[in-house]
């Protein structure tokens, strides 16, 4: 996701420029995000059911389960991941929370300029 967000950087400035609101373009990643995590799952559900069936012919001594209920919960829990990890930044041990990717952005390329004051309020 982050180097998807920095190769289309340019991209997002000119929707903003446009007038795209921070919130819009945080849902695109968002949104981004989930379509990779759902693409990821599904080709792991596949791989894990037919190299499962794989593993019993070439192996008939192994049984590979995989339960759909499983499944569902690994899909709700990388869905709840990806949107999670689109918005922060660790950096020291510390995590760090954005509102925009402009901000998210700005950190990440010189942290220590924006720690020297301490913690900033929301919205700053």
């Amino acid at each position: 996701v982050y180097t998807s967000i920095i190769e289309r950087i340019s991209d997002y400035g000119i929707l903003k420029s446009i007038g795209a609101s921070n919130a819009g373009l945080y849902a695109t990643v968002l949104v981004q995000s989930a379509i990779i995590t759902v693409l990821g799952f599904v080709l792991g559900a596949f791989l894990s059911v037919y190299v499962g069936r794989a593993i019993e012919a070439l192996l008939p001594q192994f049984e590979v389960v995989v339960g759909v209920s499983t499944m569902i919960k690994g899909a709700v829990a990388a869905v709840i991941m990806a949107a999670v990890a689109a918005g922060f930044h660790d950096y020291k041990n510390e995590r760090y929370y954005f509102d925009s990717l402009r901000c998210l952005e700005q950190f990440r390329a010189e942290p220590e300029k924006y720690l020297k004051g301490g913690p900033v309020e929301s919205g700053t």
